[in-house]
């Protein structure tokens, strides 16, 4: 999550902020899951972030 914090940290205007929702939506979501499905999970989010982080500047 720091990755994908500190490249949201640096967006500007309106992208910026549906970017920056993203991680606090996904921590949500993430403190609902069973311990065991959290790496999972966090694995998938790691790799669609690495799809989409050349197309924000990261």
């Amino acid at each position: 999550m720091d990755r994908v914090q500190s490249c949201v940290a640096r967006q500007r205007g309106a992208i910026a902020e549906a970017v920056r929702a993203g991680p606090e939506q996904t921590q949500v979501a993430w403190a609902g899951l069973p311990r065991a499905e959290r790496a999972e999970a966090c694995k998938t989010s790691l790799v669609a972030f690495a799809a989409q982080a050349p197309a924000l500047g990261c």
